[in-house]
């Protein structure tokens, strides 16, 4: 062999950049083959069930793949030989849930969009102890529209000041008389001196079958007052609300 050669071998052997050899295959890099039978199982049922769905995108399926998660083309061989997809792990799982809750959003809005009704909420006094107090508590003032947008089917208008952040919801078929009810049996579960706090969640009591909120008190002002648990109760992201908004206005204008 000749000097010219030896002294070529040499430096390719020395320069990464210049070498030809393969660089070892992190197994934290490598999640399964396109090709492996569960994993092409695994994406035909998310395409079934994006499918299925109405997106958000205009109406774009899984099937169209305009925007949607696509494996990557490139392979490579594993230290086991077989073919493997050069995708981070961290990435692709980002990615797949991000499928996951487009298709449960669309599929929460499709399904209880009809629930909503958006009439208009009317604000109402009610009867508050002596009419300066309640119970001790320091309220003199209740926000009645509020908790009627916010938290009931009927009365939540899915506009941009109530479809965010989630919201907590009575049960279906709640009515103005229903939330007074439940609110002065709440103020009178509440022992008398008890320091409501001024965070929207703050003093908890059992009403009914709901676990009820009382919150946000400042300026003798109750501005929080809506279930957190119980029978009937169903909480809803700001995600699912707007998507629901959108259910609500297409219906409105087809």
């Amino acid at each position: 062999m000749s000097d010219r050669v030896q002294h070529d071998k040499a430096a390719e052997s020395a320069d990464p950049v210049r070498s030809t050899a393969k660089p070892a295959l992190r197994r934290s890099m490598v999640v399964g083959s396109s090709s492996d039978p569960a994993e092409r199982e695994a994406d035909a049922a998310a395409r079934v069930i994006v499918a299925r769905l109405r997106a958000d995108d205009g109406g774009a399926s899984a099937e169209s793949g305009g925007g949607r998660i696509q494996r990557s083309a490139f392979t490579e061989t594993s230290p086991a030989g077989a073919p493997v997809d050069r995708i981070r792990p961290a990435t692709a799982a980002a990615a797949q849930r991000q499928m996951i809750r487009r298709a449960y959003v669309n599929g929460t809005a499709a399904k209880d969009a009809p629930l909503f009704e958006k009439v208009s909420p009317v604000d109402a006094a009610i009867p508050l102890g002596d009419g300066s107090t309640a119970n001790g508590l320091g309220i003199t003032q209740i926000n009645m529209k509020h908790y009627l947008e916010r938290h009931t089917y009927k009365y939540q208008r899915l506009n941009s000041k109530t479809i965010s952040p989630a919201a907590g919801m009575f049960p279906q078929g709640t009515t103005v008389d229903n939330v007074k009810a439940l609110l002065v049996k709440a103020l009178a579960k509440v022992p008398s001196g008890t320091a409501i706090g001024e965070s929207a969640v703050s003093t908890t009591v059992e009403v009914d079958g709901l676990k009820l909120n009382l919150g946000a008190l400042k300026g003798g002002k109750l501005s929080a007052f809506f279930p957190i648990d119980g029978t009937g109760y169903h909480k809803y992201s700001a995600d699912e609300l707007k998507a629901i908004r959108g259910e609500k206005n297409a219906g409105s204008t087809s």
